[in-house]
């Protein structure tokens, strides 16, 4: 008896994505020129193996100090947008402020890019430094970045 055919469905095209616009600020305070996202480009991967390359693009200036907890998730919603998101926690080890006791710390990274369907994108990077027993951070970076993508064939 033959097997009947079961209809493939292509995964959809990857996109390639250039940042138009970022800004960046520790806690309340502008940054000006430590990392440059203009005309930076990025190929996104998207279906069930959604992934983002170059990496760098889109993470936070600490991702090099932690371990990722956990995978990046990435999914299309219903009104065809794109969410891909990923976080995590990860300590960073002692510091020693002065006239301090030595305290351990840990970073907290949230990520969040959005795809629209007409091809912009919203990229927001959260990284919050803490060290253990403060109430306060001691700094909280935030990343945004605005760009337009393009379907690569």
């Amino acid at each position: 008896m033959p097997l009947p055919l079961l209809a493939v469905t292509p995964p959809p095209p990857a996109l390639l994505c250039t940042v138009s616009t970022a800004q960046s600020s520790w806690t309340t305070e502008p940054i000006r020129g430590i990392r440059l996202l203009e005309n930076q480009i990025f190929r996104v991967t998207l279906g069930t193996r959604a992934a983002v390359n170059p990496r760098y693009v889109i993470e936070s200036r600490l991702t090099s100090l932690a371990e990722e907890t956990s995978a990046p998730v990435g999914s299309i919603k219903p009104d065809a947008s794109f969410s891909y998101r990923w976080n995590y926690r990860a300590p960073l080890g002692p510091i020693a402020l002065p006239n301090q006791e030595e305290r351990e710390l840990t970073v907290q990274v949230e990520r969040d890019l959005n795809i629209q369907p007409h091809l912009n994108f919203h990229l927001h990077n959260s990284t919050v430094v803490r060290a253990s027993g403060a109430s306060k951070p001691l700094t909280d970076l935030k990343e945004t970045a605005r760009g337009t993508c393009r379907e690569q064939r």
